[in-house]
């Protein structure tokens, strides 16, 4: 997925040079793990650059979903235009084309373009986030707050677990995209078939897939930022850091909503 990576060459060469004394156990006394935790320390903050432009991205597109759902939300004109059903399916098949056609794209595009397809997403998701919320604030009000706090703490959970392990999330990243498209045809197909309790599963399947999903987004920027290294300034680094934000962006939406219709009961 890493334009570039070379996992050999994603951490710094440390060497007996570095330390005083010439050993590590010099520098860092008898603490074995010391040396390994000093990696550790300047792995991370050699990453922390990118890191914060994506998720300054990310979180801006929350910001800006959650006050256009808002609007449409509170506002009975707007939503009356948003809620027909013409708008809602042409939201969602623009979602499908967005994710499958020109998601992986965005890195190749120019940062303007990159732009306008996040914020042409974020906008399509805003619609069918307030749909969601004028659903259950009136079947079930306190499955959003539940669904919220949920949301929160399971992206901060796994958020710092792909930043920390040193296991190689690729195969749970491949993984969780076959579940997802497994999750596409099984919702398509209950449109017709209207079955609660697939609707149930479906849910539950797609939560623990967006869980994995979190994890492998984080480890994948944390690697981008080790590739980039210095040239995290480049032209070529912003359209990277927004394609990677819309990625977690789309774990956190999506995680939110599935969480709500589970915690909104079956019906």
């Amino acid at each position: 997925m890493q334009n570039g990576y070379n996992r050999g060459q994603g951490y710094p060469d440390y060497n007996q040079n570095q330390y005083q004394g010439g050993a590590p156990e010099a520098a860092y006394g008898q603490d074995p793990w010391a040396a390994e935790r000093a990696m550790y320390q300047q792995e991370i903050a050699g990453a922390m650059p990118y890191m914060s432009k994506v998720y300054a991205w990310m979180f801006m597109g929350l910001v800006y979903t959650a006050a256009v759902a808002g609007a449409i939300f509170y506002v009975p004109a707007v939503q009356e235009i948003a809620f027909t059903p013409a708008v809602m399916y042409g939201a969602v098949g623009l979602q499908l084309v967005i994710v499958f056609f020109l998601h992986g794209r965005m890195r190749s595009m120019s940062a303007g373009g990159a732009t306008a397809v996040y914020f042409i997403y974020s906008t399509i998701m805003a619609v069918i986030v307030s749909v969601y919320l004028k659903v259950y604030m009136e079947v079930n009000p306190t499955a959003v707050p539940m669904a919220l706090a949920a949301t929160g703490g399971m992206f901060g959970v796994m958020t710092i677990v792909g930043m920390t392990t040193k296991k190689d999330l690729s195969g749970i990243g491949a993984l969780c995209g076959m579940a997802f498209i497994g999750i596409i045809i099984a919702s398509v197909a209950n449109m017709f078939v209207g079955s609660s309790g697939l609707s149930y599963i479906i849910s539950i399947v797609a939560v623990v897939a967006l869980v994995g999903f979190t994890a492998y987004d984080t480890q994948m920027a944390k690697r981008e930022a080790q590739a980039l290294g210095n040239s995290v300034g480049a032209a070529h680094a912003k359209p990277m850091a927004i394609f990677r934000a819309m990625s977690i962006y789309m774990n956190v939406v999506l995680l939110f909503l599935y969480l709500l219709r589970i915690f909104g009961g079956r019906n």
